[in-house]
């Protein structure tokens, strides 16, 4: 166009630079409200021909303004516990930081913390007879209270009163028993000043192992982009523009144990989050059931998402809350337990509450819908193999081999 003077030329030429800023307008009004990464902006150049310039838009670069300023925060100061590293080969990979001091707190404020009182008693096979009892009889002990990430096994020491004199057993009963506030220092002195018979066992118990609550795979089968929408900021509607992916399914399972097979389908929902081969996360914005459509915005990560990317839904990892403890015919017992943390190799010097039970009033539920004391299930089901090596330990008998190895005595006539 340079080439031509006259005043229609000028004309047509002021007339593509005029469009060529209103193109530019608009879009830079669309780069500072959508939530796409690039906006496409066309120019007509001198030549007549159109060509198409990607322009990062304002969310993108604010996104990896942030991202950059989460991590270095991260490195700082360890409030995430997070960061995310890029390796050579693309894979993006998490590190946890863990505050040592925090730890330690956790574990320390133990002595402090109440464990709930069972009333329900379980039992599994024993074929190797560990215990001495075919069926295994156990509970499950809550440990919500005192359970945190890093503990992974527990101290757990019972003290079992061994007497089963009616006054003592009573006394047990009305003073311990369904009591989950027990003080060990305060339960031996008032043992030991009534005379109460007891001894204390102490062994270590792992956690069941954490299991993922959620499994689903999904495909990316189309991509529509810069789709006008609508919201609300601040009570004023604002019209962006969003980018829907269609989801060859919104299903996943998700494990729940009141639940006849162990698992129950889900639906995607706002707030899900998904993940891709690289790590990179992403949370559901928006669900449109009808067309198996979503909108996703990127919170963590690099990638990018295209037609035929596959998502996994986050893992959500479940802890165990229940620690498995063995329990005996007719023990009256209190249990305390010290928590441990076999990724650091540490443990604290304090027990927490102790929780008081007597294993034969604790009950379990049947096929029938119908409940049995820990007793009558015991008399009825369990081949007690141990019952003679407990009243040994209880009464403290000495056996024939154990005689056999002592010296003779003799009655003198001079002490008569």
């Amino acid at each position: 166009m340079a080439d031509k003077s006259t005043l229609s030329d000028y004309l047509a030429e002021l007339g593509v630079d005029i469009n060529n800023m209103q193109e530019f307008l608009n879009k830079l009004s669309l780069m500072l409200t959508t939530p796409s990464d690039t906006v496409n902006i066309n120019q007509t150049l001198q030549d007549g021909t159109v060509k198409t310039f990607n322009v990062p838009s304002f969310a993108h670069l604010s996104d990896k303004i942030n991202s950059i300023d989460t991590k270095f925060n991260s490195l700082l100061s360890a409030n995430g516990n997070q960061i995310g590293v890029k390796d050579a080969n693309g894979t993006l990979k998490t590190f946890e930081l863990q505050d040592v001091s925090k730890v330690i707190s956790d574990l320390d404020s133990v002595s402090n913390a109440a464990i709930e009182i069972p009333e329900t008693f379980k039992y599994k096979t024993n074929w190797f007879f560990e215990s001495f009892l075919n069926p295994l009889i156990y509970i499950d002990l809550p440990i919500q209270s005192i359970v945190t990430a890093d503990v992974d096994r527990f101290e757990v020491l019972r003290v079992l009163m061994t007497s089963q004199l009616e006054t003592n057993t009573t006394y047990f009963d009305q003073t311990y028993s369904g009591k989950n506030n027990i003080a060990y220092s305060e339960l031996i002195k008032d043992l030991s000043s009534r005379g109460i018979p007891y001894f204390e066992d102490t062994n270590e118990v792992s956690l069941p192992p954490s299991q993922n609550k959620k499994t689903g795979v999904f495909n990316i089968s189309g991509i529509n982009r810069d789709v006008p929408s609508t919201d609300i900021v601040a009570g004023v509607a604002v019209s962006t523009t969003v980018t829907k992916y269609k989801l060859d399914t919104l299903k996943y399972d998700e494990k729940l144990a009141s639940s006849p097979n162990g698992l129950v389908q889900r639906t995607l929902k706002i707030g899900d989050r998904l993940l891709t081969a690289d790590n990179s996360e992403y949370e559901v914005k928006g669900v449109e059931t009808a067309g198996s459509v979503v909108i996703l915005n990127r919170i963590f990560g690099i990638g990018t998402l295209a037609q035929g990317t596959e998502l996994r839904i986050k893992p959500e990892i479940a802890a165990a809350t229940t620690l498995p403890i063995n329990i005996g015919y007719n023990d009256r017992q209190v249990i305390f337990l010290k928590p441990i943390s076999s990724r650091l190799k540490l443990s604290t010097e304090s027990y927490s509450k102790g929780v008081g039970v007597f294993s034969n009033t604790l009950t379990i539920g049947l096929n029938n819908g119908k409940t049995m004391t820990m007793s009558d299930f015991y008399k009825q089901f369990v081949s007690d193999f141990g019952l003679m090596f407990v009243n040994y330990a209880k009464e403290k008998k000495i056996t024939i081999s154990a005689w056999s190895n002592s010296k003779p005595c003799y009655a003198r006539h001079s002490k008569f």
